[in-house]
């Protein structure tokens, strides 16, 4: 399979004992990985590039160490699985107050409502 180029859109998480700072300090490849592209064309690949902060190619080990330069960092995964990194931005207002504050769970003999 020939390398792909792809965005840092696609991004990856990464539950290996390296920081980002250190993945994306200088040109890095992973190798012997299980790493999932999101291309239902090829939905796994062995291996990934990265140049400066952005994934430059996907595909077998030997075509991405093709790449690879003197200062290039080389981690090899072990067979761990790569996977795009997930944020979830999103709130459930609602949910959100309710765990914030509680419930108001008196019985109207108690409570602290006014009545209209």
């Amino acid at each position: 399979m020939n390398a792909r180029r792809h965005s840092l859109g696609f991004c990856i998480a990464v539950a290996l004992s390296f920081s980002a700072a250190t993945l994306f300090a200088r040109d890095t490849v992973l190798i012997h990985g299980h790493i999932y592209t999101g291309n239902p064309k090829a939905p796994w690949v062995q291996a990934l590039a990265t140049s400066g902060s952005r994934i430059d190619a996907v595909g077998t080990d030997g075509e991405i160490l093709s790449r690879r330069s003197p200062k290039t960092e080389v981690i090899d995964l072990q067979g761990r699985t790569v996977v795009p990194g997930f944020s979830d931005s999103h709130t459930h207002m609602w949910f959100g107050a309710l765990a914030l504050h509680g419930l108001n769970l008196s019985t109207p003999e108690s409570s602290i409502t006014p009545e209209l």
